[in-house]
């Protein structure tokens, strides 16, 4: 029937009902049918479902902000997937505007419908595959990694589904910019394009949300009776006996269905499932467990840990040789068309490859976010720059998959699940402590360079101030001479005397002592400094050794009037008959800067050294390392 003053019959009990949203057509009556609105104003009934589990954090009525813009979700469409449930809320501005809040284990992400024309074809859309690139808008190519069928709809509220869905598909899209898109195909070639804008949820402001468990589903194992509680049911999508190890994934979106059995079945876990720990900020509960086993000749194997949030989704904790690694889903993540690549980047920092390898999992307790038990085919590529790491999963069914990984301390896994974890041995794969060598180098350059400014200005404030330049004749009768000075005054409250000494040695040498008085005091501050030079002949080749000239300091002297005594001594029936002084007041002293400047480039070179022999520890075990 049609619109009567704004308002609508719903065709199932013809009671009145009104949208909101002038865009929406689907709203679901109070008398449970789900109404869909024509674009000739009539209305009819829909054949999808009410949503069956509401205890998401999400709900209708809850509210929040983007970009400063206060907007209210007034319902959603759930998308039940081959291997996962996403909601994609109905969202609606102040300013009247509305869009998709999509959300599902973790990843947020609004979905603007797409006002710009689409230039690649439905058909190249939907025939894309893994590493296809598409000129999807004229501004660049986009990298195709991803389709999902859509097995079972779910409604509540007030939401947008257009037409009569059929053979719902979603294709996934990004940039080499960094810029996402994903096409619904409700229906055949009827494809919708949406701007996928990923954000965290705590930058969305929600107020009015549920915090309450969610109820999950429990059934009794046909095995051995126990009972089984999948906590986060619709969202888990496999389970396992903890009691004797049978599989149970999930059959039409109902039912959780036997499919196997573990092969070791010994529960090792160092973590009990229903424990909960803070890891980066969030406060998780270990709802699962799975021991894993590369399928290759090394074989080998780690732990891993499912956690769960209501409001930040699913993370995983994997631990190998006490070494534990915190990942989640990321949706932006790098967009790179080869992964067989000696290293790729992400905001500008290279991740080096480490590791590729299939799995199968031996060994399983509690429920899980997706099918484990049909991950056989599973390829899985990782890339570190410890602390962190990209590991992409790459399966022909259901696309590509990124995980962003981080590195947890031994300290902090004790701190928040105090049980008996194993302790670490080795160098672990995201253990901190690299830093790339390229760093270094640069920081001990930048250090020098600025160490040599700082000398500079240093030096500019200085007096160089020359007190005495003079020759003076030695006695040829006498080894020893002495010579004395007329006053001076130092003016600065503490400087430093640089005595630059020449005597005409030659297989010989001279030694000069000079005493700095203090005329009125009386102190003294004394300095010695020998010259010496040989040279000779050594199996046809010529040495020489020593210098004719030398420099010394005296430090730290205070302001006064002073005079110096002097006292040049010769080698014995030496030819040396004079020698030279020049003494220059409140100096650079060069000989402090090259020591702090060899001290300086001793922490790079120590270090360099440290991190390649951590990194070859580190590069084992990887068939990518370059020893």
């Amino acid at each position: 029937m049609g619109s009567i003053t704004g308002l609508y019959q719903c065709p199932g009990c013809s009671k009145p009902i009104s949208y909101r949203s002038s865009e929406a057509n689907t709203l679901v009556c109070s008398c449970g049918t789900v109404v869909s609105r024509l674009k000739s104003g009539a209305m009819s009934s829909l054949a999808v479902a009410v949503v069956a589990f509401p205890e998401d954090y999400i709900q209708t009525g809850t509210s929040g902000k983007r970009n400063g813009v206060r907007f209210e979700v007034i319902g959603r469409c759930r998308l039940w997937l081959d291997e996962a449930v996403y909601n994609y809320w109905t969202v609606i501005f102040d300013n009247g505007s509305i869009c998709y809040l999509a959300e599902g284990y973790g990843l947020y992400a609004f979905h603007t419908p797409l006002e710009q024309r689409v230039t690649a074809s439905n058909f190249s859309i939907k025939n894309a595959g893994t590493g296809s690139e598409l000129n999807l808008l004229g501004e660049g190519d986009y990298l195709y990694h991803g389709k999902d069928t859509v097995v079972k709809i779910e409604v509540e509220g007030e939401c947008i589904i257009p037409g009569q869905p059929r053979d719902v598909r979603i294709y996934n899209f990004s940039s080499y910019t960094g810029l996402h898109l994903q096409f619904l195909e409700w229906a055949p070639d009827a494809l919708t394009a949406y701007r996928v804008e990923y954000i965290k949820p705590g930058d969305l402001e929600l107020a009015n949300t549920n915090d309450a468990a969610l109820r999950g589903k429990e059934f009794k194992c046909p095995v051995c009776k126990i009972s089984i509680q999948v906590k986060t049911f619709p969202y888990a999508q496999s389970c396992s006996c903890t009691n004797c190890g049978n599989h149970f994934s999930l059959h039409n979106s109902i039912d959780f269905k036997k499919s196997g059995k573990d092969k070791f079945d010994d529960n090792a876990l160092s973590i009990p499932l229903g424990a909960k720990g803070n890891i980066q900020g969030i406060m998780y509960e270990v709802i699962g467990y799975a021991k894993k086993e590369e399928a290759n000749e090394y074989q080998s194997q780690w732990k891993e840990y499912i956690l769960y949030n209501k409001i930040e989704g699913y993370a995983f904790l994997s631990e190998y040789n006490g070494h534990w690694i915190y990942l989640r889903e990321q949706g932006d993540a790098p967009v790179v068309k080869r992964l067989n690549v000696d290293e790729i980047e992400y905001r500008l920092e290279p991740f080096k490859r480490f590791n590729t390898y299939t799995y199968k999992t031996v060994d399983t307790a509690g429920e899980f976010p997706y099918d484990i038990f049909n991950d056989g085919k599973t390829e899985v590529w990782e890339f570190i720059s410890p602390p962190e790491m990209w590991s992409v999963e790459i399966n022909k069914r259901e696309g590509v998959t990124w995980f962003y990984g981080r590195y947890v301390s031994e300290r902090k896994m004790r701190e928040q699940f105090p049980y008996t974890l194993p302790y670490p041995s080795g160098v672990g794969v995201l253990q901190p402590g690299f830093i790339n060598p390229l760093r270094i180098l640069k920081a001990g350059v930048l250090a020098v360079i600025f160490m040599l400014i700082v000398h500079m200005i240093i030096g500019s404030f200085l007096q160089n101030k020359v007190l005495l330049d003079a020759s003076y004749t030695l006695i040829d009768s006498l080894n020893t001479t002495s010579f004395v000075t007329d006053k001076f005054e130092l003016t600065k409250r503490k400087s430093n005397l640089e005595f630059q000494i020449i005597a005409p040695v030659n297989n010989s040498w001279f030694e000069l002592q000079a005493n700095l008085v203090n005329a009125k005091t009386g102190e003294e501050f004394t300095v010695e400094q020998g010259v010496e030079y040989y040279t000779g002949y050594d199996g046809g080749e010529s040495w020489s050794e020593g210098s004719t000239n030398e420099t010394v300091y005296l430090s730290s002297i205070p302001a006064g009037t002073y005079f110096l005594q002097l006292s040049g001594t010769k080698e014995m029936f030496s030819l040396v008959n004079s020698f030279q002084i020049k003494v220059t007041y409140d100096t650079a002293m060069s000989r402090n800067f090259y020591i702090f400047l060899v001290l300086l480039l001793l922490w790079p070179v120590i270090k360099c050294i440290q991190i390649i022999n951590k990194e070859k520890r580190r590069w084992y075990n990887s068939p990518f390392s370059a020893s």
